[in-house]
């Protein structure tokens, strides 16, 4: 007789192995409800939830359906739950770009800016303003959007420069624009 060889299988293609269980006692069941319910990271409360949903002894296949995430997401989330608890499992993005300079700073970039724009017909670009901003307080902003936004605290409009074209004469759209009108 022969002796039969098992196939091998590649273990790629079956999905993650492990089982992450997860037993929560009633009282951290209730904090992890109560952080559900005062969190508004909507991130967090799918976590949460996953976290909560496993606990109830949910499938893999349920959950993965509720929260709209792949099996290897939530095992992860249950993963990082088991071994930090609930700051595991935390949003760590904050969002949004932090002040870096201070409201004396503006008032002097304020006056810095009523200054120039009186002094001399062309107007400061954002660039420019960024240049000064890291000569003088040693504070660099690398996104434009960022240096526009002082731009409107201090009181200004951001505006984009204009194409001028340099074949359009003065002359020629007289001429035209007394034609449009005749017409």
């Amino acid at each position: 007789m022969k002796s039969q060889k098992k196939k091998k299988t590649n273990s790629n293609l079956k999905g993650p192995k492990t089982k992450t269980v997860i037993r929560l006692k009633n009282k951290t069941k209730t904090k992890l409800i109560d952080t559900f319910k005062k969190t508004i990271d909507p991130k967090f409360k799918e976590r949460i939830q996953a976290v909560l949903m496993r606990n109830e002894g949910k499938k893999m296949s349920e959950i993965c359906q509720t929260v709209h995430k792949n099996e290897k997401t939530i095992i992860d989330w249950l993963k990082k739950y088991k071994e930090k608890g609930i700051k595991g499992i935390k949003s760590k993005y904050i969002g949004g770009n932090r002040r870096k300079l201070t409201e004396e700073q503006l008032k002097e970039i304020k006056h810095f800016l009523n200054k120039t724009s009186k002094s001399n017909f062309k107007k400061l670009t954002s660039k420019e303003l960024r240049l000064y901003i890291k000569t003088k307080y040693n504070v660099e902003y690398r996104g434009a959007g960022s240096v526009n936004q002082i731009f409107y605290k201090c009181g200004f409009s951001f505006r984009k420069p204009e194409q001028c074209y340099r074949e359009a004469s003065e002359k020629e759209q007289r001429k035209w624009l007394a034609e449009a009108k005749k017409n």
